[in-house]
């Protein structure tokens, strides 16, 4: 039997677990040049790695998050993270790009533990801390995007960009394992077959003006945020910054801030509802959005913004998917696949946009598309209704 923790220890314990587990989808990132030169491939071959672990992460996100409802999440952790293990060391083994590529996509499909983690750790919390649980959770994915980008890196360089992989996957089964025998057995597991589970997904979003409008706000807030970071190292390398690609990565760093604020933005939300969360979010969005958009060629306007930008997205996460969630407990699975690929194909959406807006219009193209997903996401959150979504019987 699992041992039976209290809802904190439950939360720091999957924030551990999410934090490691998450360094799977972005393993490659900080990788892709040293991968390339031992393969013998171009850089732009070897960004199909990057690639293929966002393809990864997307069909994780549909395909295995929904499981969450049907089977007891700690047997899910067990086996996702031994699966994610494997295809790391497969990883290490790879002779040529296309295995490096099925490897990474692998690892990233099953390294989606953090959003199996999320409702369950919502689950086993009293209705009045459950947002402040799932921000604990958020803290911990905050830190493994931003503290495995340098330490993979690092690693990379002196060791090789095997090496990396290799630690990858002895921390992935170790802190895999470990978690799945803390973690309680859950009371809510559905006999819904699994062509069931999808069609019970599009049901509530037919049904549920709450889960439509917290999606909506989510993808276009991730649409804004991405817009911003996916560009912002090359502008930083370019003129009048002139920075090296490694200084412009450790101004990524600057994000862990937001891993601090999250918690307070889980105790706004369980104390004044998410109004005051998205409200407060939405505002460090439009601030940091001011930054960049006048800093183009001040640095330390720049540096505001990236402090500032995570941190908005963080409060508008935390009550976006707490508001997503509670339309129904029972089915946190489903309503995380819902809205984690709604957030997700916002933030490619983002992407995409800037990287087409950036060589013809520059940094300010690129803050004017922001600017307009922004609107877009503060004309949801006005309108958007409270009203929940009453539970659907499957």
């Amino acid at each position: 039997m699992p041992r039976q923790l209290s809802s904190r220890t439950l939360a720091i314990v999957a924030a551990v677990c999410a934090g490691v587990t998450l360094t799977d989808v972005y393993i490659a990132q900080p990788l892709v040049t040293l991968m390339a030169a031992d393969l013998g491939v171009s850089v732009g071959a070897a960004q199909g790695v990057i690639t293929s672990s966002l393809v990864g992460y997307a069909a994780g996100l549909l395909f295995l998050v929904p499981l969450a409802d049907r089977y007891q999440p700690r047997h899910l952790v067990r086996i996702f993270s031994s699966i994610g293990t494997a295809a790391l060391l497969l990883g290490t083994m790879a002779p040529n790009l296309i295995l490096t590529i099925v490897a990474t996509l692998v690892a990233a499909m099953f390294g989606i533990i953090p959003q199996i983690l999320i409702p369950l750790v919502m689950s086993k919390s009293a209705v009045s801390s459950r947002a402040r649980a799932m921000s604990i959770v958020q803290t911990g994915m905050i830190c493994g995007m931003m503290l495995s980008r340098p330490a993979l890196g690092v690693l990379g360089q002196y060791s090789g960009w095997r090496a990396a992989y290799l630690a990858a996957a002895i921390a992935t089964i170790i802190v895999g394992w470990t978690t799945s025998f803390l973690l309680p057995d859950t009371e809510r597991t559905s006999s819904v077959s699994y062509a069931g589970l999808f069609r019970s997904m599009g049901r509530f979003v037919r049904i549920s003006p709450q889960l439509r409008n917290a999606c909506l706000r989510s993808a276009a807030m991730y649409a804004a945020f991405n817009a911003l970071w996916a560009t912002l190292t090359p502008v930083l390398t370019a003129a009048p910054f002139n920075l090296s690609v490694g200084q412009a990565s450790l101004v990524g760093i600057l994000g862990l801030g937001s891993a601090f604020v999250a918690p307070f933005a889980g105790i706004l939300t369980d104390r004044h509802g998410s109004r005051l969360t998205i409200g407060l979010g939405l505002g460090a969005l439009v601030a940091a959005l001011a930054c960049f958009w006048a800093g183009h060629s001040v640095l330390w306007l720049m540096l505001a913004g990236v402090l500032l930008l995570p941190a908005g997205l963080q409060y508008g996460q935390v009550s976006s998917q707490h508001a997503a969630l509670s339309v129904d407990h029972a089915a946190g699975g489903r309503l995380n696949t819902v809205f984690m690929f709604s957030s997700f194909i916002g933030g490619a959406i983002g992407s995409q946009v800037a990287g087409l807006i950036l060589p013809p219009l520059g940094w300010t193209g690129v803050c004017a598309a922001a600017a307009i997903f922004l609107a877009a996401a503060i004309l949801l959150s006005i309108i958007g209704t409270r009203k929940a979504a009453p539970a659907l019987v499957v």
